[in-house]
């Protein structure tokens, strides 16, 4: 009976991770998903292709990482919207890959383990979501976990190449998004003796500080961050950290995070001293993941954010964590996989039918927001739609998605 027990376990795994493949590849049929940001996203990637820098009149100061990318599809005349997806999903699939080297190799977690953690990651609210859009996070995770992968196998192997190629993929994270240099306190816990991880994190700091001073968005995002006065900023920043932690380990959308806010802090608080819990077990075998975690906390921290999707390249790791905290609380954990997994499945669901909810998109996503955007950029306007578009979003529709769905 345990035979067979454990042999349906190894086969259910692999299963449920195939079948998430297939129901994110099938997101390759959505129309283009905008906001504000990847609005911005796309209209510096357009001035790039077109050869007028990345720095269109009125968009944002973002990173050129990600724009570079979109780019070099539209240079290449294969900037569509599946295309935009499918670069998501390529960088999510090598994120899976090497979290499952991270978590096996760097936490030391069974296959079990490891596999549910995987499958819980894809199921997250906020990974369905910013996986469809052409926003930064996902090729940040991407590179993040890669990079990681590489200073796990590094660390255990003693190998320089693979070291180089970790740093090499944590400069390309930072090129995507200014958190990536959370990775430094990873990269000093890839090297093996302490007085190699002291010169290392002499040289990486100062590096990293250079870096910091001569681009002066890293220091307007930090100033802009923390308004006057300190303390009050400081414990608001604190509880803002606390509700996304929250948001993320109870899978909850972002829509509905204001409502449960309070509930949120306990939970964000819970999942705060997992890892600690988990960093006062490993105390004595710290390597880049943890690096990583604590790396990202204080960063989180100090540059504040109010969005979920942010958290996505820390999650896998405080699951990670939890696990090593937890130690055999197995119907909690049990339990704890089925909602999280229940809420997943819903927001997949709801991302699939918009997919393929035709000419009805518009009106479904977002609330409806941006309908008369989409509707007279696909030459379907109706009555008062001009005087309500969202200008940024209609050029990049004209651009990269000027057909609707029924007519592509």
């Amino acid at each position: 009976m345990r035979i067979s027990s454990i042999s349906a376990r190894s086969r259910a795994l692999p299963a449920a991770l195939a079948t998430l493949a297939a129901l994110y590849i099938v997101q390759l049929a959505s129309p283009l998903r905008l906001d504000t940001d990847s609005a911005s996203y796309l209209q510096i990637a357009s001035s790039i292709a077109d050869g007028h820098g990345m720095q269109p009149r009125g968009t944002p100061s973002f990173p050129p990482g990600y724009p570079f990318l979109v780019a070099a599809l539209d240079h290449l005349g294969l900037a569509v919207p599946w295309t935009i997806v499918a670069l998501n999903l390529a960088f999510l699939a090598l994120a899976t890959a090497s979290l499952w080297i991270v978590l096996r190799r760097g936490l030391a977690l069974g296959e079990a383990a490891t596999g549910t953690i995987c499958a819980l990651t894809l199921l997250s609210s906020a990974m369905a979501k910013s996986a469809v859009m052409p926003l930064s996070e996902i090729v940040f995770y991407g590179l993040v976990a890669a990079s990681l992968a590489m200073l796990t196998l590094s660390a255990a192997k003693g190998n320089v190449a693979l070291l180089l190629g970790g740093i090499a993929l944590a400069a390309a994270a930072c090129s995507v998004r200014t958190a990536g240099v959370a990775l430094v306190p990873a990269i000093v816990l890839a090297f093996a003796t302490r007085r190699a991880r002291i010169i290392s994190a002499i040289g990486v700091c100062t590096g990293a500080a250079v870096v910091v001073v001569a681009t002066p968005r890293y220091l307007t995002e930090f100033s802009n961050g923390w308004k006057p006065g300190l303390m009050q900023t400081a414990v608001d920043e604190g509880r803002s950290l606390l509700t996304i932690l929250g948001a993320a380990t109870a899978n909850v959308p972002e829509s509905k995070i204001g409502s449960v806010s309070a509930v949120l802090v306990a939970i964000g608080g819970a999942a705060l001293l997992a890892v600690v819990g988990a960093v006062v077990i490993r105390r004595r075998r710290l390597g880049p993941v943890d690096g990583w975690v604590l790396g990202s906390l204080v960063v989180l921290y100090l540059w504040p954010s109010d969005s979920v999707r942010f958290l996505l390249p820390l999650f896998p790791f405080l699951l990670g964590y939890a696990v090593i905290a937890a130690g055999r609380w197995r119907t909690a954990a049990v339990a704890y996989a089925t909602v999280f997994a229940v809420i997943g499945l819903v927001a997949i669901g709801l991302s699939t039918r918009l997919t393929f909810s035709g000419e009805a998109f518009p009106e479904r996503y977002a609330s409806g927001i941006l309908a008369p955007t989409y509707r007279v950029a696909w030459g379907l306007a109706e009555r008062g739609d001009a005087a309500r578009v969202y200008r940024p979003a209609l050029v990049v529709l004209r651009r990269y998605d000027p057909d609707p769905p029924g007519g592509r």
